[in-house]
């Protein structure tokens, strides 16, 4: 799954999406560790929206890493 990541964003870099200075490698480990993270929450709670929470991270991501305008 780590390599399937750093793939998808090493196209995103490609496309000019992705600062090509962005760490790769540490932005798919922690994309990894938020969703285990909400695996264990939602299964703690099942009420709990871990999707929500899944989707407002990758949304803080996307801006720390996008090349465009915020």
């Amino acid at each position: 799954m780590h390599a399937d990541l750093v793939t998808r964003l090493r196209r995103g870099v490609a496309a000019g999406d992705v600062r090509a200075e962005a760490d790769l490698n540490r932005d798919a480990a922690l994309l990894m560790a938020v969703m285990d993270g909400l695996s264990i929450q939602w299964l703690l709670d099942p009420d709990f929206d871990m999707t929500g929470a899944f989707n407002h991270f990758t949304d803080i991501l996307r801006s720390d890493l996008s090349t465009g305008p915020d």
